[in-house]
């Protein structure tokens, strides 16, 4: 038996406007598509959740960091979608972004590519 996940606890307020803002603010060109954008139209409720990985280098203001987020969608039939979010600040500028992707391995990628990008390891 592998590791069981918690059972998620989806709140059924505004789910599709909740999709639409994740997927508005995302800002790397290979996000999810129009296909996904369309599925959570009908969204029946979602569920956020803080992946835990270490991820921060560097001591004080202009530390390197990124978290990774679930956003886990109910679709009617009781079907699930994941969105995976990567928020950080490893851009040349240090501004706050936002991409997100349809897997978390994706998401882990791009993290560890905006890193040696900055010259930083996570």
């Amino acid at each position: 038996m592998g590791p069981t996940r918690p059972r998620r606890e989806y709140v059924a307020e505004a789910s599709p406007d909740h999709a639409r803002r994740l997927l508005r603010r995302a800002e790397n060109a290979d996000g999810p598509g129009e296909v996904v954008r369309e599925l959570l139209e009908g969204a029946l409720g979602h569920h956020i959740a803080l992946i835990t990985k270490p991820r921060r280098r560097g001591p004080g203001r202009d530390a390197t960091w990124c978290r990774f987020y679930e956003h886990a969608f109910l679709l009617e039939g009781g079907g699930e979608v994941s969105l995976w979010e990567l928020e950080h600040n490893m851009t040349a500028d240090g501004r706050l972004v936002c991409e997100v992707y349809l897997d978390e391995a994706e998401a882990e990628v791009a993290a560890d590519r905006h890193a040696r990008a900055q010259g930083v390891e996570l």
